[in-house]
């Protein structure tokens, strides 16, 4: 009997229990839906780059105003031209926060509602760089850049160059720049043909950058490296007047036969290469075309604001020195030359930067190209080792044999004019004073003049004997103590 009644009661009490929780939850639940309360935003759920998930409808509406008030407060856009920078004032950017939650969808992401006033940008352009017409910017492409990343709540890559951002009507691309190499020998000729096969266009994307030693090993094809040094410099050549900043380039110690002062870019693979990056926020094309002997390279894409140009200043070409080596082998007054000399040449490379109206708006040095010139090597007799007359013994020692005493090794040095004149020179004394020494007799000095033998030949011809220093043809190198005798003497001279 207790037991029965034990168990109605425990049965009771576990019911109401029972339908007490069961009200209490399902109830909210049916309150909740009941009078409109929408569900919490499902994972994924973003708006602006925000996290939205887990998230209330109004939660989320005061979570993006905050961070719309944050990033204006820290707005870090600026419009950029040449060397000056300006910031976007916030106010010109209107966000709307309503909207942008209409836009949300439950488990994606999604970006913010902005507008930028377009006629306060336009003024702001026109009074913060008066060296650009706003009839040349496009305004509206300027626009839609700047609240596609507003739109993001984007930190960074918030500056606007507005040389990217030129008034092109057409909206169509167009060849920029063109650069070319022409004369190119047979060999790297068909290296050139084949690099145009491979590569007839290059893409170079916004903010890219390009290298041509990457580009080169996008194909299984083999290059030389004075194939690619010649496709880097017609690049180069086409680069140089846009906007694109040079990262590497590099030059040889002599100027190559294919490339001009100044626009030059060697590349050796695995060691040196030629690289640059496109700053503007469209893509560019370079194509490269080979026809008559001509490897030509061109920049495709959107016009610039402004114009530019390659311009050399101090330009200097550098002539060699000439050096002399002494060879004991070599005839009086004789010279050869041992190595051609080569000049050298200087120049520092500026791009121009002209407006539309051609005035110069800025001058930016790129480089200083220095080629060292090559000395000419010329080969001379060593005068040291030349034989005359002051610096020789000749003796007559009353049998008919003379004594001569030279340099070893060397030659007689001719000069066109006689032995004895020579000696006067030296001595300041007059060709028949010294024939006279020599021989006891007088020489005329001025037969000897007209008939281009020497003083001494004469005098010693008067004496029957042979002269052994007739100039230009004697060789002391026969015999290494300079002795002759009277055969040998007139062999020497007749040779």
């Amino acid at each position: 009997m207790g037991n029965k009644r034990f168990l109605k009661v425990f049965t009771i009490l576990l019911i109401s229990t029972a339908f007490i929780f069961s009200f209490s939850h399902f109830g909210a639940l049916a309150i909740e839906n009941g009078f409109g309360h929408k569900e919490k935003y499902a994972q994924g759920t973003a708006a602006g780059g925000i996290e939205l998930s887990g998230l209330t409808e109004e939660q989320a509406r005061q979570k993006l105003s905050a961070a719309v008030q944050k990033w204006k407060a820290s707005n870090s856009a600026e419009i950029v031209y040449l060397s000056k920078t300006v910031k976007l004032p916030a106010g010109l950017l209107h966000f709307s926060v309503t909207e942008s939650m209409l836009r949300v969808k439950n488990g994606q992401a999604s970006s913010l509602v902005v507008t930028l006033d377009n006629n306060g940008l336009r003024n702001l352009v026109s009074k913060s760089f008066p060296d650009v017409s706003p009839d040349d910017v496009d305004i509206s492409r300027l626009d839609k850049a700047i609240c596609h990343a507003a739109a993001r709540l984007e930190t960074t890559n918030l500056s606007f160059d507005l040389s990217g951002y030129a008034l092109d009507g057409s909206e169509k691309e167009t060849t920029v720049s063109k650069g070319s190499v022409s004369n190119v020998s047979i060999a790297e000729a068909t290296e050139l043909e084949n690099w145009a096969k491979q590569f007839p266009e290059v893409n170079i994307p916004a903010h890219g950058m390009f290298s041509l030693l990457k580009t080169a090993e996008k194909t299984g094809a083999s290059f030389s490296n004075e194939a690619l040094s010649i496709v880097a410099t017609a690049v180069y050549g086409a680069v140089l007047p846009t906007n694109f900043e040079i990262i590497e380039r590099n030059t040889g110690n002599e100027l190559p036969y294919y490339a001009a002062l100044g626009k030059e870019a060697k590349v050796v693979k695995g060691k040196l290469d030629f690289s640059f990056v496109n700053p503007n926020p469209t893509a560019y094309q370079l194509k490269f075309t080979v026809h008559n002997g001509v490897f030509s390279v061109s920049v495709a894409g959107r016009p610039f604001l402004e114009n530019y140009k390659m311009v050399l200043k101090d330009k200097k070409t550098i002539h060699p020195e000439t050096t002399v080596q002494f060879q004991a082998a070599l005839k009086t007054d004789q010279s050869v030359v041992v190595q051609a000399g080569k000049a050298g040449y200087y120049a520092r490379v500026f791009r121009n930067i002209y407006s539309r109206n051609y005035g110069l708006l800025k001058s930016v040095l790129l480089a200083e190209d220095f080629y060292p010139p090559v000395a000419q090597r010329v080969a001379k007799d060593n005068p040291a080792q030349t034989e005359n007359t002051d610096g020789s013994s000749e003796t007559d020692n009353g049998s008919g044999n003379e004594t001569d005493t030279p340099t070893s090794g060397g030659n007689s040095e001719s000069s066109g004019k006689s032995a004895g004149a020579e000696a006067a020179k030296s001595s300041g004394k007059n060709a028949d004073a010294e024939a006279a020494k020599s021989s006891g007799k007088n020489a005329d000095a001025e037969a000897a003049k007209s008939s281009g033998k020497n003083a001494d030949a004469e005098a010693s011809k008067k004496n029957g004997k042979s002269s052994s220093t007739k100039a230009g043809t004697s060789n002391d190198s026969k015999d290494s103590t300079g002795t002759h005798d009277g055969k040998d003497n007139g062999a020497d001279s007749k040779s």
